[in-house]
């Protein structure tokens, strides 16, 4: 017989969520992980996925009150559980995974399994590719010490001059790249090969010139939760000035969850507290006052058109590695 969810209601997202930053926050202390480093991680991750998955099929049922409780419906949800491929790394909201694996049975019904823009060929060089760039970051580790430098002690970075830091800092940002390509790449590869649309590859930190960009387009999957899940529900239906002040509580909600994902540690509650400025300075600049009346674009267009070409005639005479990386990325 099938149970109907009637008194599960939309505004009830926001009690998953906040259970669901608790299993995050005291998994250390109550949860038993094993005491090796590498599998304690293992497991600690897994834990972490899952409990965003579970996040996922509450609000799904939250949302849907009039859903049955059916068969299909919960080897479904343990189809999306108990997937591999969706199982670490990659975040695939409910109902992604359901419209996916519709799909996947429908082009089975056609004695077809993968949609019309993926083919062997395809796959194949995705594959090479990942390998290609697996090489080249293990030629890296073994003679690019960026993120040995970053890790020592300060005072050997106070003994680089500016520029030096500088590309030290690239280098660590692209070797962070370079790995996520592979972390996000693999099981991205595998479920395409299953047939399945997994969420699309990290964008390359040289071509971001908006942090909005950076949160949107490296990790897609985090991105699409922390819209539909956090956001969006926090956003309402609010207009005029309510609405502003419903970005800033939503913004604030979203880097909430972040720092209970990451961690409390200073690093990262620096790093979420500049992304949150670097935003807020992005939002105030799209508005047409500001432009107008504190950025005078008219007094500085001359000057702006001078640099670009200088730098563009720069670009053209002079390749490095670094802009080789960019270009391959």
């Amino acid at each position: 017989m099938d149970y109907k969810f009637t008194e599960l209601h939309a505004n009830n997202d926001f009690c998953f969520l906040f259970v669901c930053i608790l299993l995050v926050v005291f998994a250390n202390k109550y949860a038993f992980f094993s005491l090796e480093p590498d599998v304690l991680y293992l497991e600690y991750t897994i834990y972490l996925y899952k409990a965003v998955q579970l996040l996922n099929v509450c609000i799904t049922l939250c949302r849907n009150p009039d859903r049955s409780l059916s068969t299909n419906f919960v080897l479904n949800i343990c189809e999306y559980l108990l997937y591999p491929m969706y199982s670490l790394t990659l975040i695939v909201l409910y109902e992604d995974f359901e419209n996916q694996i519709n799909a996947l049975r429908r082009r089975v019904m056609l004695n077809m399994w993968w949609p019309s823009n993926v083919n062997g060929q395809k796959l194949l060089f995705k594959a090479v590719r990942l390998l290609f760039w697996f090489i080249v970051i293990e030629i890296f580790l073994h003679y690019i010490y960026a993120n040995a430098i970053l890790q020592s002690a300060f005072t050997l970075i106070t003994g680089l001059n500016n520029y030096e830091v500088a590309c030290i800092s690239y280098m660590a940002g692209i070797f962070f790249y370079l790995k996520y390509v592979i972390i996000f790449g693999l099981p991205s590869l595998f479920a395409l090969i299953d047939g399945m649309a997994p969420p699309g590859p990290p964008v390359c930190i040289s071509r971001i010139s908006k942090y909005s960009q950076m949160w949107r387009y490296f990790d897609r999957g985090l991105y699409e939760f922390l819209k539909h899940q956090v956001y969006i529900p926090f956003m309402g239906d609010a207009k005029g000035i309510n609405l502003t002040i419903r970005r800033l509580i939503a913004m604030v909600g979203v880097f909430s969850f972040v720092i209970a994902w990451h961690g409390t540690k200073s690093n990262y509650l620096i790093w979420v507290t500049l992304s949150a400025a670097e935003i807020i300075m992005e939002r105030i600049g799209m508005y047409d006052t500001f432009t107008t009346t504190v950025v005078c674009f008219s007094n500085i267009s001359t000057t702006h058109d001078i640099l670009s070409q200088k730098l563009n005639k720069k670009i053209n005479n002079k390749q490095t590695i670094f802009s080789a990386i960019s270009l391959s990325c």
